[in-house]
């Protein structure tokens, strides 16, 4: 066991399998200080999900980055709960997924004018 800790990083990066399931994620961290999760089929993601809201000329710009589809419809519903007139159905059917240039790293990106406090 603690041989594959020690070289976890190296079998993950080039596709080594295990007997017994997925290798766990990988925490790293880049030389800029950003930290993300290499998952075991080589793409990278988030360590923590973002929220941001910033006034902007039609309302609030809210801005979400999360892992995956299930936690930014759980971060949505925590947005209307402080945002009244946001609505969840509508970010999620406008979300754009996209990457950065870390493969991988997904970004739910939509303008909410409707979103006043």
């Amino acid at each position: 066991m603690e041989i594959w800790r020690q070289f976890s990083n190296v079998a993950m990066m080039h596709g080594v399998k295990r007997g017994r399931g997925e290798p766990p994620s990988i925490k790293i961290q880049t030389v800029d200080g950003k930290r993300y999760w290499l998952l075991p089929d080589g793409s990278m993601t988030v360590e923590h999900p973002t929220f941001s809201a910033e006034p902007g000329e039609y309302g609030t710009n809210i801005t979400v980055t999360a892992r995956d589809e299930r936690e930014a419809q759980r971060m949505a519903k925590e947005i209307a709960n402080k945002y009244p007139k946001f609505e969840p159905q509508s970010f999620m059917k406008a979300a754009i997924p996209t990457e950065t240039t870390l493969e991988g790293v997904r970004s739910a990106r939509q303008r909410t004018p409707a979103a006043h406090n």
